[in-house]
């Protein structure tokens, strides 16, 4: 009876087995088509000295590695690069601890906490054309409403040229990125404090920690996976950015805002060099790869 057991669950196993498969093959073949080929296109391009006019898909172009060459000994590269760490580095530790302010706030039960919860979240859907569009209204250096609050709080004297000076264009496309990107870490880290048991609280106050140490006792080792996880899913996500910057700056004034997106679209489609482009495409992937492989080891650990 056991053996007949064993035969009959090891046959639905089998079948289980093969049904997932058989529902798993077109989102297999779907990502094959949209991720890998591409993916080893822009790897084979990266190779070759390809002009945007003519076939992306001409096999008679030769392999050479005078891309990585030029890649490497250009300054503008170096500059874009440092650019890119920079504005990702602080646009995502600024969102993420306003996020995270706001994400403990939002535990708290207080009146109108729906309404607080959806007005704060609101930035995040809205596309980064239309974020771009509403900074480039604010940050006008002659009609802009930031200019004449700063003004009628007498910090600044005249009206300040945000967009037309280097130092103060990324500024303000960081600003511009933080609006857009706190709600998900407010989002993220709210969901992972709603899954904190209460009990670990009560003990700590029992034994007499106070908010501080219950803080960075519980909550941050309690948080840590979401934590990690937040900070790469948006950290490559403002890392690769190009919508919201090209929306406002443009790359300008004189490239002090061109970051590794918008030097690859300027060389693919004003400079029509796909080859050097694409070059340009997998030296980010690569930067995007490390930040997952350190963000590895923390994800493997859990609080509870």
């Amino acid at each position: 009876m056991t053996a007949k057991i064993k035969v009959i669950r090891t046959t639905s196993e089998k079948k289980n087995h093969r049904m997932a498969v058989a529902f798993a093959l077109p989102a297999a073949a779907f990502s094959l088509l949209l991720i890998i080929y591409p993916l080893f296109t822009t790897i084979k391009l990266s190779f070759q000295d390809v002009k945007f006019i003519g076939s992306l898909t001409d096999d008679t172009a030769g392999f050479t590695i005078a891309n990585y060459t030029k890649l490497f000994s250009n300054a503008d590269f170096w500059r874009a690069l440092g650019r890119s760490l920079i504005f990702t580095f602080s646009a995502l530790s600024i969102s993420f601890l306003i996020g995270l302010v706001l994400a403990l706030l939002l535990n708290k039960k207080f009146h109108c906490q729906k309404l607080v919860r959806t007005l704060i979240l609101l930035a995040w859907p809205i596309p980064g054309v239309i974020v771009g569009l509403l900074f480039i209204w604010l940050f006008d250096g002659n009609y802009g409403i930031i200019n004449t609050i700063l003004k009628s709080l007498h910090i600044i004297d005249q009206n300040v040229k945000w967009l037309s000076a280097g130092n103060t264009a990324m500024v303000t496309v960081i600003i511009a990125t933080i609006w857009k990107s706190y709600p998900f870490f407010t989002l993220t880290l709210l969901a992972g404090l709603k899954g904190i048991s209460e009990d670990y609280y009560e003990v700590a106050s029992i034994d007499g920690a106070n908010a501080w140490q219950r803080f960075t006792n519980i909550t941050l080792p309690a948080l840590q996976s979401v934590i990690v996880t937040s900070l790469l899913l948006n950290g490559l996500w403002i890392f690769r950015n190009y919508d919201l910057i090209y929306t406002i700056t443009g790359g300008g004034p004189n490239q002090a805002t061109e970051t590794l997106p918008l030097l690859l679209y300027n060389q693919a489609f004003k400079y029509y060099n796909m080859g050097y482009a694409s070059t340009i495409g997998m030296i980010s992937l690569l930067v995007c790869s490390i930040f997952v492989v350190l963000a590895m080891p923390s994800l493997k650990k859990q609080f509870y």
